[in-house]
């Protein structure tokens, strides 16, 4: 990711967000970036913002000004996910459902508590909206080791016991060996790919057996 693009992108996108008065927060890697660095992560493949209230006319205005801004409309298959690009940058919205005293997407279930008040946060010296309690975010999010920098290790659904693992022993050689989690990774993601290529039938069986196991 081009840090200066990306917060050139998206300090214009949340000036757009204010001006049609769309309620926003900078939201996952965005969130944990400007609280545990004061920037974007270097590392990460794009920028994140939490719609927390909008309707389809809001949503109209901003793909117009954002479109005039010079940023394009990247197709998505999750409907609860806009996301626009411009100079190779690109920055999601994530659509939350609010159902009763939640904000819901997907698997993932935010207390509104946490998001009802905000705070502005820095990242790079321009300041954004976030949710006052980020702390308390962060670990729903990423679990009590958000302070620690792991590659690729993103937010999962906030049922699992470990913060994005139910393995004990999975989670202690993360939090441990940071390396150790994007080599974890690399290796699933070969391997599963070989596999589901190999023999469906297999890959299946060891996909529910691994769920079991870490999930």
């Amino acid at each position: 990711m081009n840090l200066k693009k990306a917060l050139d992108n998206l300090e214009t996108i949340c000036s757009h967000l204010d001006n049609v008065r769309i309620d926003y927060r900078i939201f996952f890697g965005t969130l944990l970036g400007a609280v545990r660095e004061k920037a974007l992560i270097a590392h990460d493949s794009d920028t994140d913002i939490m719609l927390v209230s909008f309707n389809p006319d809001k949503l109209i205005k901003i793909d117009k000004l954002l479109k005039a801004d010079g940023f394009k409309r990247v197709p998505k298959n999750e409907k609860e996910i806009i996301s626009y690009s411009r100079n190779g940058e690109v920055t999601d919205f994530y659509c939350f459902k609010k159902i009763e005293k939640y904000f819901k997407l997907w698997n993932i279930i935010i207390d509104e508590v946490l998001i009802n008040e905000w705070v502005y946060l820095e990242i790079s010296n321009v300041f954004f909206k976030a949710p006052k309690n980020y702390i308390d975010c962060l670990i729903q999010l990423y679990g009590k080791s958000w302070r620690i920098p792991i590659k690729h290790y993103h937010a999962l659904p906030v049922t699992l016991k470990y913060g994005r693992t139910n393995s004990k022993l999975l989670y202690l050689l993360i939090t441990n060996i940071p390396l150790f989690f994007e080599i974890f990774q690399k290796i699933k993601f070969n391997s599963k790919s070989l596999l589901k290529k190999l023999s469906p039938k297999l890959f299946n069986l060891l996909k529910k057996t691994y769920h079991r196991l870490f999930n």
